[in-house]
């Protein structure tokens, strides 16, 4: 069975306005998750889509695109979640 290492990059977002966002990276890994939590009461997240491109240069990206469904201002924890080298 494959098995992979990983490395998980932890954060902090304070006062995520309501609506949406999007966050764009240039990418090297073959495997990349985010996790969004709000920390403030009341809160509603959602990763609402997720995507991956590569150009004929093997240029890679992923967007992510997220929402604060909660009509407030939330503070939120967000991890990033990446190889720490290829798939075995």
């Amino acid at each position: 069975m494959p098995q992979m290492e990983v490395i998980a990059v932890d954060t902090f977002v304070s006062s995520f306005p309501p609506g949406g966002q999007t966050w764009f990276w240039p990418i090297s890994w073959e495997y990349l998750s985010l996790t969004v939590i709000p920390i403030s009461s009341n809160g509603n997240v959602q990763i609402t889509s997720q995507l991956a491109t590569s150009d004929p240069a093997q240029n890679r990206a992923v967007v992510f695109n997220w929402q604060n469904n909660s009509g407030e201002n939330l503070d939120c924890f967000l991890t990033l979640t990446l190889p720490a080298s290829s798939v075995d």
